[in-house]
């Protein structure tokens, strides 16, 4: 579990670390008696705020990054499968995407970026339509847009880059027990780990740490050794519900450029059904 927050030592206060630490030992030790996951594919998938989050920073922000669009950037993450589709139809009307560093105590939370532009949130997806990118001054000119404040460096001694803040799934209408409470069959998804992306963010695998079965609306069976795999499109088109409740989870390494800059950066979103491929991954 990663904790972190742009603020002072109440982070400390809002978060027991003792409690936490327990509470990762007992997960720990539920693993070791979870089934392992067969793969199953086309496969009605719950995602939970943490995987959600690397998720959405893997095929939503890195390719809404300009730069990556214009194919000027492909260090470390590519470029984009959806260049010159801003206004089209990518995905159901059930997703929708922001990027936000307006949003006090986060890690992405900034008031201005590193050309000096105002931050605001920006919309990139809405209601399944590509709406925008992220932008430097420089690409908003190409694009006939303002700038969206995307510029930082993780030091003066960097030029900055077109960087994610804030990048999440929007919220949607549903509560979580009533997002589980209506599947017949499918799988909770919990707690990302390890992605696995082409270089135009079109195909992915990730990982996750556990999983849940879920049978007629509720949980039977605890799961490890699981990942997802899907296509952008197809996943992006496959989404039907969200719930009301966004998280934002800490990011503290975002790689980007060459040398290499990590930043901090925070991703999630609520609770999102689709569908997608189960992986069992041994």
């Amino acid at each position: 579990k990663t904790v972190g927050h742009s603020g002072g030592y109440e982070l400390f206060k809002k978060n027991n670390m003792e409690e936490m630490a327990v509470g990762i030992g007992h997960k720990a030790e539920a693993l070791l008696k979870a089934k392992a996951a067969k793969t199953e594919k086309d496969a009605t998938v719950i995602l939970d705020n943490d995987y959600a989050a690397l998720l959405v920073h893997e095929i939503v922000g890195h390719p809404s990054e300009a730069d990556r669009v214009l194919g000027r950037e492909a260090a470390w993450a590519g470029t984009t499968w959806w260049a010159g589709k801003i206004g089209e139809k990518i995905g159901s009307e059930q997703f929708t995407a922001y990027d936000d560093p307006t949003i006090p105590g986060t890690l992405g939370y900034y008031l201005y970026d590193d050309e000096g532009v105002k931050a605001r949130r920006k919309v990139l997806v809405e209601k399944g339509v590509l709406k925008g990118h992220m932008h430097s001054r420089e690409t908003a000119a190409v694009f006939g847009v303002k700038s969206n404040a995307g510029m930082r460096a993780i030091t003066f001694e960097y030029i900055p880059l077109i960087r994610m803040s804030n990048t999440f799934f929007g919220e949607g209408n549903w509560k979580k027990d009533e997002l589980i409470g209506e599947t017949k069959h499918g799988y909770l998804v919990s707690c990302m780990r390890h992605p696995s992306i082409d270089d135009k963010r079109y195909n992915w695998t990730i990982s996750a740490q556990e999983a849940y079965e879920i049978k007629n609306g509720e949980i039977i069976t605890h799961l490890r050794d699981v990942a997802l795999t899907s296509t952008a499109p197809k996943f992006f088109k496959s989404i039907d519900a969200a719930t009301k409740k966004v998280e934002i989870i800490p990011l503290p390494g975002c790689g980007k450029g060459d040398p290499m800059q990590s930043l901090y950066v925070g991703n999630g979103g609520p609770y999102i059904r689709g569908v997608a491929t189960v992986l069992g991954v041994r």
